[in-house]
């Protein structure tokens, strides 16, 4: 058993500063479509405009439901700027579409910042749900500016240790940064966020996918955790040298180089210490380098094969961390 302390002190106090939008359909005297409704004073026109079209919409959710959510991260195309988007259903659509009406708060930041603050969706969306409400009606003033302090990655989903294995080849494919649709059933939006829990926290700067949505080529993400391959994202992906991946059919083998880091991961969930997986993987951040992830994964397995101690672990993540 591997004891780690949890992010606390000085490492929570870190943040980072984001703009803020929100996205959503609503009647005005121009029109009944969606759009952004509200936004920080910081988001330039160019950002405004590109989040029109890369934001999702009516019916872009899995699922119909009141619960239905879905996560985007993504970097702006108009000035490089690190984009985080968290699409829920809020209310019925008041159009003839009918269904659930979309909102998505979106959260904009400085790309080199975003990217050494490694931040899971769990840490953004904990930051957005402490700010007051926004002033109605939506539009008569700036969003303010959003700081987001790391909290830790949150608590595993409740079907994670049984899909430990589909898990660690999501999460891969997301570190390798491989164009794909991965397939994950009704459970999407939850397979992205343990996914990204599962990678160490200096890979999930800089990532480019979204979970829980339907695919759609104006994401503009490199990869998709949506719930099925169907017709259309075949059509789209044809020729495009974009992986179909259905992990509940048969989740492909987990290659490369993280695959010792990935196996550990795996069989520590399927174990029922994820949150001990977990805890680990918040603490390597943005400076752990690839042979020092491995290092900890080694570190790991002789402790739990008996042949090092817990310490000489503890020791080796404090002089890392301090370096």
């Amino acid at each position: 058993m591997v004891d780690l302390p949890d992010l606390s002190g000085a490492a929570a106090m870190v943040a980072l500063d984001c703009d803020r939008a929100i996205f959503t359909s609503l009647p005005s005297r121009t029109g009944e479509g969606y759009r952004l409704v509200a936004w920080s004073s910081g988001l330039r026109a160019e950002e405004r405009q590109e989040l029109t079209r890369r934001t999702p919409s009516h019916g872009s959710l899995v699922g119909d439901g009141d619960s239905a959510r879905g996560s985007i991260l993504f970097r702006l195309q108009s000035t490089g700027r690190a984009g985080f988007g968290f699409a829920r259903v809020a209310g019925a659509e008041h159009t003839r579409r009918g269904g659930g009406r979309v909102w998505t708060d979106l959260l904009i930041a400085d790309s080199l910042q975003a990217a050494s603050a490694c931040l899971h969706p769990q840490e953004l969306m904990a930051a957005i749900a402490a700010e007051p409400a926004p002033k109605q009606p939506l539009g008569s003033s700036s969003l303010p500016c959003v700081g987001v302090a790391h909290s830790g990655s949150g608590p595993l989903s409740a079907r994670a240790a049984r899909a430990s294995t589909a898990v660690a080849a999501a999460a891969s494919l997301l570190a390798a940064a491989t164009p794909c649709v991965i397939a994950a059933g009704a459970s999407a939006a939850e397979m992205f966020d343990d996914a990204l829990r599962m990678l160490p926290r200096a890979l999930r700067g800089g990532i480019e996918a979204c979970g829980g949505l339907r695919f759609s080529p104006s994401r503009g993400v490199r990869a998709t955790v949506t719930d099925r391959i169907d017709q259309d994202t075949i059509r789209h992906t044809r020729g495009q040298g974009v992986q179909l991946v259905d992990l509940e059919s048969k989740p492909p083998a987990v290659a490369g180089a993280l695959a010792p880091w990935f196996a550990l991961m795996a069989r520590w969930w399927s174990e029922e210490r994820g949150a001990e997986a977990v805890q680990l993987a918040d603490r390597l951040g943005a400076r752990w380098r690839l042979d020092d992830i491995l290092s900890v994964a080694e570190f790991c397995e002789a402790i739990d094969r008996g042949d090092e101690s817990a310490e000489a672990l503890e020791t080796f993540l404090m002089r890392r961390t301090a370096a």
